[in-house]
């Protein structure tokens, strides 16, 4: 983890918990990639930092026992409440064999709505009258039958819907 100082106008100064996640796509293939740390954080101050935490999943269907071509990465707030991002990111794959949903209805867009709503509904019931840390998520992968990647993003508690952060490739490109 990079801690860096950072001073304002107002001549204040402040210190930041940096989290990096980079998300590559080509034609070929996609690479997520993520810091392994995590700060704990308090009005006071830093209260524990984990070195060794998973921010990176693949979207899984446990029915069908597969994984798809779609994963997510997850930097800012390391928890929703006292649950960390790694536990929730599982529990959603789980939840997509409650909604009947198959591989074939999946696309990165769909994924990045369902996670969006699945986060934001924790967010509510784990932290009622509190406002969360900010969760950022990108949600990149392949559709079925399509030939290149997307990429979707979004933030937890403020988005309502997920945004394409880059529009995909063209053939060519």
């Amino acid at each position: 983890m990079s801690e860096v100082g950072l001073t304002v106008s107002a001549g204040r100064s402040y210190d930041l918990a940096v989290s990096i996640a980079v998300t590559v796509t080509v034609p070929e293939g996609i690479v997520l990639a993520a810091d392994s740390a995590s700060t704990v954080m308090a009005p006071e101050g830093v209260l524990n930092v984990y070195e060794h935490v998973t921010k990176i999943a693949q979207i899984r269907m446990p029915r069908e026992n597969k994984g798809l071509p779609i994963g997510a990465v997850a930097v800012g707030a390391g928890a929703i409440g006292t649950r960390n991002v790694q536990s929730l990111l599982a529990e959603f794959n789980l939840t997509l064999r409650e909604d009947e949903t198959t591989a074939e209805d999946l696309d990165p867009k769909t994924v990045s709505k369902l996670l969006l709503r699945f986060l934001s509904d924790r967010a509510v019931t784990v932290t009622p009258g509190m406002s969360p840390a900010q969760l950022m998520v990108a949600v990149c992968g392949y559709g079925t039958n399509r030939f290149l990647p997307e990429q979707w993003r979004f933030t937890v508690p403020t988005d309502e819907k997920p945004a394409r952060y880059r529009e995909p490739l063209q053939d060519g490109q």
